[in-house]
């Protein structure tokens, strides 16, 4: 769905055809913050970039988007793909290899996070200089840009989620109206509902067919072994 779409769908939700005081801003705003909730409970925006060793140096900056490290590995002086053991923590580091600050450089065998660095160890001997770290994660996704753009990454069938994310925070602000909590109270079910349904769906893409799309080997007895106790649609 477009963003216009979902900013109709939001008011649709919340019974506020009204730009004052529900404006589209605060409805795009809504939106994105429903897409940075999902994916950081989810997973399911990832990106693949690259960052070029260099010579003994062990720490480096990440952009500030990424929620999570999946997979590090690095291109090697015979250029093949090879991973790198982690994550590790600086607490274990301190522990298990308490020279690793000075240790003299060689292959980065080891990574952990620390805050929005990448350390490794050891740090990177001139043999390895220039040579890429590979580094899977999971990202903030980008904000819609336009009414005509779509949330990034996000299946189709969860665009609706969103809404239902706006909706209900829009919904629980007004603590004096029954009607309204009662609402946001329904909307916050609808979400975490899809936002159980789609870590299932990433977690099934993880198993069995990496970043594509699931394959099924086999079908539910029944349909209420699927659907289970779905939350009702608004009128």
């Amino acid at each position: 769905m477009t963003r216009a779409a979902l900013r109709s769908l939001v008011r649709d939700y919340a019974q506020e055809s009204s730009t004052t005081p529900l404006s589209d801003a605060l409805i795009h705003d809504l939106l994105h913050q429903g897409e940075e909730v999902l994916t950081d409970l989810c997973g399911y925006s990832v990106a693949k970039f690259t960052i070029a060793f260099v010579t003994n140096d062990f720490d480096y900056d990440l952009t500030s988007g990424i929620l999570a490290i999946q997979s590090v590995a690095w291109n090697s002086t015979a250029a093949n793909k090879e991973p790198v053991s982690g994550p590790t923590t600086l607490q274990r580091m301190d522990e298990e290899f308490p020279t690793w600050r000075w240790d003299a450089a060689d292959r980065p065998e080891r990574w952990w996070i620390l805050g929005n660095v990448l350390l490794v160890h050891p740090k990177p001997s001139a043999t390895y200089n220039a040579t890429n770290i590979e580094i899977y994660s999971t990202n903030v996704p980008a904000a819609m840009s336009g009414d005509s753009s779509e949330p990034t990454d996000l299946p189709v069938r969860f665009h609706r989620t969103l809404a239902k994310y706006a909706a209900w925070q829009w919904l629980s602000i007004d603590k004096e109206n029954p009607s309204a909590l009662r609402l946001a109270a329904m909307f916050q079910a609808q979400f975490q509902y899809d936002a159980q349904k789609l870590r299932e769906l990433i977690s099934g893409r993880a198993r069995t067919d990496g970043m594509g799309i699931r394959v099924h080997t086999g079908r539910p007895s029944s349909l209420g072994s699927v659907l289970g106790n779905v939350p009702d649609e608004p009128d």
